[in-house]
């Protein structure tokens, strides 16, 4: 015995119309999801090196230094004072072989980036050192005016 089919799917095209509707909103929402959202944090651009630069090895102690001169430690905007008092207390849970890493934005003055070496120098800290972006991440001369010889 042969029962007929009545059921035919996308046969007309105001069928497919509504499927090709949501298929492009639900498209058009994974494509621009990710520039609606904002992501938590403060954004840093750090330089650029061409020359593979060594790592440390020995503790170290990380501050972040915005384009607007903000210090952030651990997270968490601090004053040049806070600054002071956290690394003090990070050195004597650490030890006095502490380095510390600035990582600053390539926009941010040097005179900030000074100011954040003699606060660490005050706490006990001896060494400070610059953080910079990965060699494979780097975008070719977007890093400044400098000519590379």
């Amino acid at each position: 015995m042969k029962f007929p089919r009545k059921l035919r799917l996308l046969t007309n095209p105001m069928e497919a119309a509504p499927i090709a509707g949501v298929f492009f909103l639900l498209v058009n929402f994974m494509v621009l999801w990710p520039n609606v959202t904002r992501v938590p944090g403060v954004s840093i651009t750090l330089p650029g090196s061409s020359v593979p630069l060594p790592g440390m090895d020995r503790p170290t102690v990380a501050v972040t230094l915005d384009q607007t001169g903000q210090i952030y430690f651990r997270n968490q905007l601090v004053s040049g004072e806070g600054l002071r008092a956290h690394l003090k207390r990070v050195r004597k849970e650490i030890g006095t072989n502490t380095c510390l890493v600035v990582e600053a934005d390539r926009l941010a003055q040097h005179v900030w980036i000074v100011q954040l070496a003699e606060i660490a120098k005050d706490a006990g800290i001896e060494t400070t050192l610059l953080a910079t972006r990965p060699t494979m991440f780097n975008r070719g001369s977007d890093d400044g005016n400098i000519s590379k010889p």
